[in-house]
């Protein structure tokens, strides 16, 4: 009896990490952009960052694309400014934002 209600317990918490109700557009958006802002901390003429397009729920996450506008980099590297795809876990973690020193090392 104990394992079923340890296994059902379980069950649930992997199924509610999966669909992860908490991560919205909104959320999403605010996460990424908040990771933007602290990568970016600091650079002079860093780019705008337009929002998050492409949201789509995943399993244990959400992915979309983040779109740069204006800057240096934007002139400098053409790939640049057609958004990078991002990936926020169930946990609220962003991965796959470029660093200025991704961006000028060609990264």
């Amino acid at each position: 009896m104990k394992n079923k209600i340890i296994v059902s317990v379980v069950g649930i918490a992997i199924i509610l990490c999966a669909w992860a109700p908490w991560l919205t557009q909104e959320r999403v958006e605010q996460l990424v952009i908040t990771q933007y802002n602290t990568l970016w901390q600091g650079v002079l003429d860093n780019p705008d960052v337009s929002g998050v397009t492409d949201f789509k729920k995943i399993p244990f996450g959400a992915k979309g694309s983040l779109v740069y506008t204006g800057g240096l980099a934007e002139r400098s590297n053409v790939s640049f400014n057609k958004g990078t795809t991002v990936f926020v876990s169930f946990l609220g973690t962003v991965h796959g934002l470029k660093s200025p020193e991704d961006i000028f090392k060609g990264r």
